[in-house]
């Protein structure tokens, strides 16, 4: 491994205003529920996927050495490495972080995955920055970003990623990552909730095959450009599209349904769907066809640009 400042025992927090900004400071133990302070910007923190940061239920916290505000620029750095490299293990399971006084939170995830278990959140983070050709895998949670009321909305900019964003997680939750960019790989992206702001989502996912999908009970605004690929919205069981949903370079519709024949397995309303191109799809059914239900909200629809994968191609659906 090349030279870095190791922290490999449990304990007390740790001000790393005297280690020096040339060498990295690796995580060679599982270093929960303690606090890195004085972070400057030119700090590099490194996360070995040959250990875990998933103890207990208690994340790792990050202070910059001075005050955030509205014109600083603080940022924080974290490389996910594999200080062996002939192994096979590149995951890291970690616990949410907390990043206090940083603006900008870039996050390298190399080759590997790294896999969160708990939220993340930055009072003054005004954007997450992700770059690899590894995977964040959010297993349905997410960050959080700046809670001040005249702050800007946060975003996660994962645009330069050749890997993928997994398990991404868009709700209710305050101060949440409001606009998402991925990049390079098959991206998975869930709506569970409207925007506690009110705002209307804003999703962009860049090249590859990847799927937003909207979840049941949801009433969440929101925008999804696929980019490049066959991309998919999928429709949970009994979600219903509300009419302001925009969608760009989106290939596909397909309805999850429930294992069982009939009912509103996803509902559209008809001035949303008419005179649109879409491929329609479900999942996998056994003998059960799955319905996808129009509201009309006006006196003709026009389906003649729809198409039926294989799995949705006979009378009964």
């Amino acid at each position: 491994a090349s030279a870095a400042v190791s922290i490999t025992a449990s304990g007390g927090n740790v001000d790393v205003a005297k280690i020096g900004t040339n060498v990295p400071i690796r995580f060679d133990a599982d270093l929960n529920s303690r606090t890195f302070s004085n972070v400057k910007n030119e700090h590099v923190f490194q996360l070995d996927v040959e250990g875990t940061q998933a103890g207990a239920a208690n994340a790792i916290t990050f202070t910059h050495e001075t005050d955030a505000t509205a014109t600083t620029t603080h940022s924080l750095t974290l490389n996910v490495i594999d200080s062996v490299a002939t192994g096979t293990d590149n995951t890291m399971d970690t616990h949410g972080f907390v990043f206090t006084d940083f603006n900008t939170v870039n996050i390298d995830v190399g080759a590997e995955t790294i896999n969160f278990d708990a939220d993340s959140t930055g009072a003054d983070v005004d954007k997450y920055v992700i770059t690899g050709s590894g995977t964040l895998d959010f297993n349905t949670l997410n960050f959080q970003g700046n809670s001040a009321a005249t702050a800007p909305v946060t975003e996660l900019d994962a645009s330069a990623m050749t890997g993928a964003v997994t398990g991404l997680n868009l709700n209710g939750d305050a101060n949440i990552t409001e606009i998402v960019k991925t990049g390079g790989g098959a991206d998975t992206i869930i709506i569970d909730a409207a925007a506690a702001s009110g705002n209307a989502f804003s999703i962009s996912t860049g090249a590859k095959s990847d799927t937003v999908t909207y979840g049941t009970g949801t009433t969440a605004a929101f925008s999804f450009d696929g980019g490049t690929g066959t991309d998919n919205l999928a429709l949970e069981h009994d979600a219903s599209l509300p009419a302001t949903a925009s969608l760009t370079s989106v290939e596909r519709i397909q309805i999850i349904g429930d294992g069982t024949a009939g009912g509103n397995d996803g509902t559209v309303t008809a001035s949303w769907l008419s005179g649109k191109t879409f491929i329609i799809d479900q999942t996998a059914h056994a003998t059960h066809h799955y319905n996808l239900n129009v509201t009309m909200d006006q006196v003709a629809l026009d389906v003649s640009n729809l198409t039926f994968s294989s799995d949705a191609d006979d009378t009964g659906d």
